[in-house]
């Protein structure tokens, strides 16, 4: 039996009608395919971190980080715009990385690797460590006005790994980040 928001045919009603658990799968094959297609040498542009890093540089001297531009500060505002609408939309539904960190557990879980469950004291104790680790980032970032993130960069890794312009060490970044997931 048909819904009647398909019957209606309004896309509003016909997105509304799509559960959220079904559509994910769908959103992130579709962001993964689109940010794959995108020359690396534009890559830099839509990074969100970059966003961060290029708006440390504009706060500092005024410019932008080598390889940005506006578009990253773009993708950094609609990154915490949609962060503070709807949480942490961008990494379960848009990033990439979340993508395959998805579909390494569905993957493993369908040949017997059950997933590692963190107790949630040690995941209390774990969890500010993000901050620190992009506090990190931003104070090297600030001091040398580059990209230092790049060479450790698993996002970066995983959309590129194919160029021959990524750091080894950034593809082991990305082989633990999968490999933990």
């Amino acid at each position: 039996m048909r819904s009647s928001a398909s019957r209606s045919g309004s896309p509003a009603r016909l997105i509304a009608a799509i559960r959220p658990a079904a559509a994910r799968p769908l959103v992130q094959s579709a962001a993964f395919a689109a940010l794959i297609a995108v020359p690396a040498g534009i890559f830099h542009m839509l990074c969100p971190l970059g966003g961060v890093e290029t708006l440390v540089r504009i706060a500092a001297q005024g410019r932008y980080v080598p390889k940005t531009g506006a578009a990253n500060l773009i993708a950094l505002g609609a990154v915490l715009a949609s962060a503070l609408v709807a949480g942490a939309v961008f990494c379960g539904w848009l990033c990439p990385l979340g993508a395959v960190q998805d579909w390494t557990r569905k993957l493993a879980a369908r040949i017997g690797i059950r997933a590692l469950k963190v107790p949630g004291r040690i995941e209390r104790i774990l969890s500010p460590l993000r901050f620190v680790v992009l506090g990190a980032i931003l104070r090297a970032t600030a001091a040398s006005f580059n990209l230092v993130f790049m060479n450790v960069d698993p996002y970066y890794a995983l959309l590129h790994f194919w160029t021959g312009e990524v750091a080894p060490t950034a593809l082991i970044a990305l082989g633990i980040v999968v490999a933990i997931s």
